[in-house]
């Protein structure tokens, strides 16, 4: 943020991978992690602890991470564990876990990770915080993590790319892009319009019958959901796009991008300063965040007691 501040340029799509530390250093960061763990409150569970939370899980919501790297967690992780990178557990944790007061598990195979992941979540306040240590001969699922979306029984008709491209050149079909404003603004099905799912019915209510209703989004899943929900309340056939603007885009045909043909904003969704290509509204909005961002101290004491709990640095 400060570098772009600066009015210097950002290089994209680099993945070199830091040297591997030495046993020392790992010794060193391990002792490091495990002191401000236990002053942080993190506690160390076994096989025998975790089970019983997973066992108790229908009534106390349990979140079970791995923390190392992606790769790492694709060339073998324990089952049922979801991949999350420590520092962005901890930066945006409401985007991995969504009950207060859960119990969060957090596992690697090295000891620093977990550990330091583990005393900045507990430092936060909102959750159990506990380390497991997995067994030295685990048994290990291979590959990505597996996606699970809850959603209406009733699936939403689909349609192909190019059979919507069809209707569209025939004026047979009309679409609305149900994903995030700036996923919209980024890419969209040329000619589509933006709308929130709430708002989506005052929209469609003027397509006429000899239009098909299709709905977009960026894989697709979030255009099924709602789809099959606005079919339910309107009595029409609506459509999803198979695959979503991901698969519109595989297929070459054409898209848009910019805010033309937006009809709503997000509903209470911040607009991330990244996303400008405007200089100056980018820059405007990092100061606007970092002003937030340096003036939280003072907000937590205005506000109270919240639950956050930092720990003293360790004496010299």
């Amino acid at each position: 943020m400060a570098w772009l501040l600066a009015g210097r340029k950002l290089t994209h799509g680099r993945a070199a991978p830091l040297p591997e530390p030495g046993e020392r250093t790992r010794q060193q960061a391990r002792a490091r992690a495990e002191d401000v763990a236990a002053r942080a409150g993190v506690r160390r569970i076994d096989a025998a602890a975790l089970a019983r939370f997973e066992a108790e899980s229908d009534e106390r919501s349990l979140y079970r991470f791995d923390v190392r790297t992606r790769q790492e967690y694709e060339a073998g992780h324990l089952e049922g564990w979801r991949w999350a990178p420590g520092g962005q557990l901890v930066q945006a944790t409401d985007e991995y876990i969504g009950t207060r007061r859960a119990r969060v598990v957090l596992a690697d195979w090295d000891g620093v990770r977990a550990l330091t992941t583990g005393a900045w979540l507990a430092q936060l306040g909102g959750h159990e915080v506990f380390v497991f240590a997995p067994p030295a001969v685990p048994v290990l699922v291979l590959g990505p993590e597996p996606v699970r979306v809850l959603q209406l029984r009733a699936g939403a008709l689909e349609i192909a790319p190019r059979e919507l491209a069809k209707a569209l050149e025939a004026g047979a079909a009309v679409v609305f892009d149900v994903e995030r404003r700036s996923a919209y603004e980024h890419r969209h099905v040329a000619g589509a319009r933006f709308a929130v799912p709430d708002r989506l019915q005052e929209f469609t209510a003027d397509v006429p019958a000899s239009q098909h209703i299709v709905l977009a989004s960026s894989d697709g899943v979030l255009a099924r959901i709602v789809a099959a929900e606005l079919g339910a309340r309107t009595g029409r056939l609506v459509h999803a796009l198979a695959g979503g603007t991901q698969a519109w885009a595989a297929a070459r045909l054409p898209t848009g991008s910019g805010p033309e043909g937006v009809l709503t904003g997000d509903d209470d969704h911040w607009y991330s300063p990244y996303a400008h290509s405007d200089p100056a509204k980018r820059a405007a909005g990092f100061r606007q965040y970092l002003d937030w961002e340096i003036g939280l101290v003072a907000q937590l004491e205005r506000e109270g007691d919240l639950g956050i709990r930092l720990v003293e640095p360790a004496a010299s």
